[in-house]
């Protein structure tokens, strides 16, 4: 996610949109679609009282997502209609995630759990910018890191898919 995150200003500049103003404004669209995604997809889970496989569907589709802007490198509008699909996908990953955390955790020991994820979790924003600018460096192009993202997203929703046991009907109460 934060390899995205990150990058994503970098990669418009290289699909040559040049001055920094319209960089930012091309910026901000993804995250706009991420915040309707998030709502919407959120909305689903707790409506269907399911997070397993939203889980799975926010990665398939930010994994799609990066696919889409690998295969349209250089057209901006393409591209960027990828990246609206990573926003989407990554806006509605976390919530989803933290909301199946906390209903599968016993309620003993869920603050300290949680805890110990999002520790973990911000390891990640300290590693993954120099992982992907040794890999965007070695190969010239930001293709081959995208992959990376590619992978580690949908081995979190397969691996999240298949260690959550599906939640009781009765856990979830509807206001």
């Amino acid at each position: 996610t934060y390899a995205m995150l990150f990058w994503t200003p970098t990669l418009i500049k290289s699909w040559g949109v040049v001055d920094l103003f319209w960089i930012g404004m091309a910026s901000s669209i993804p995250a706009l679609f991420g915040i309707v995604g998030m709502v919407l997809i959120g909305r689903s889970s707790d409506r269907q009282r399911e997070r397993r496989w939203h889980f799975m569907f926010t990665t398939a589709l930010a994994a799609t997502g990066v696919l889409v802007t690998i295969l349209t490198q250089g057209n901006l509008v393409g591209s960027l209609a990828g990246l609206c699909l990573v926003g989407i996908g990554q806006a509605a990953m976390t919530p989803i995630f933290f909301a199946a955390v906390s209903e599968y955790i016993p309620k003993k020991t869920a603050a300290g759990g949680i805890a110990l994820i999002s520790s973990l979790g911000n390891l990640g924003p300290f590693v993954t910018p120099s992982i992907v600018a040794s890999i965007n460096t070695a190969t010239g192009t930001p293709v081959a890191s995208m992959a990376l993202v590619i992978a580690l997203w949908l081995a979190a929703g397969v691996m999240l898919t298949f260690a959550l046991r599906p939640a009781p009907a009765t856990q979830f109460a509807i206001a």
